[in-house]
């Protein structure tokens, strides 16, 4: 929970122009402290998104449901232009996107995100030529999907074994 201000504390080098998608978990905890971190004057919290995916394995919880979505923190800049997507099913605050499946191959990370969902934030917030940052870049699912779609990317990641997956993925490793 201490994590979340950290976080949120990006958003004040966000450009005015500029959006930022973060991706947290769906536990109660986690969302209490992101919902009430502070947030930069020139940007707002629009909506909490959720990323959910229909093909979780592992063994069914006793006494809770099993968790198979994550919330994603969706903050404009005040200056910001129109999301750029003609896709209505696209913009629904629900993205429906199975997660990477190890089964597949597609899958190298537990957090792994989906290229998918990657790609379709990227083109609804930037403009070919346009520069996204990933400052938990993780395995680098967010540069990737940047460079396939004509973006600038840049990204940190502070993991060792993470920067590895993510160079081994076709990251470049500037240090």
């Amino acid at each position: 929970t201490t994590f979340a201000p950290r976080v949120v504390a990006l958003l004040e080098h966000v450009k005015p122009t500029g959006r930022a998608y973060i991706c947290i978990g769906a536990y109660p905890i986690e969302l209490a402290a992101y919902l009430t971190a502070p947030v930069p004057d020139h940007m707002t919290l629009a909506q909490v998104l959720v990323w959910t995916c229909r093909n979780t394995m592992g063994p069914a919880p006793k006494h809770q449901y099993k968790i198979n979505w994550q919330a994603i923190l969706y903050y404009v800049g005040s200056e910001a232009p129109p999301l750029n997507c003609q896709e209505l099913n696209e913009l629904f605050s629900v993205q429906d996107i199975n997660a990477p499946d190890g089964r597949l191959g597609n899958r190298v990370h537990t957090w792994q995100k989906p290229d998918e969902l990657a790609e379709r934030f990227i083109r609804h917030a930037t403009n070919h030529g346009e520069t996204i940052l990933d400052p938990f870049a993780g395995t680098g699912t967010f540069l990737l999907a940047a460079a396939r779609l004509g973006r600038i990317a840049t990204g940190c990641e502070l993991d060792p074994a993470m920067l590895a997956i993510a160079i081994e993925r076709g990251c470049h490793n500037a240090s």
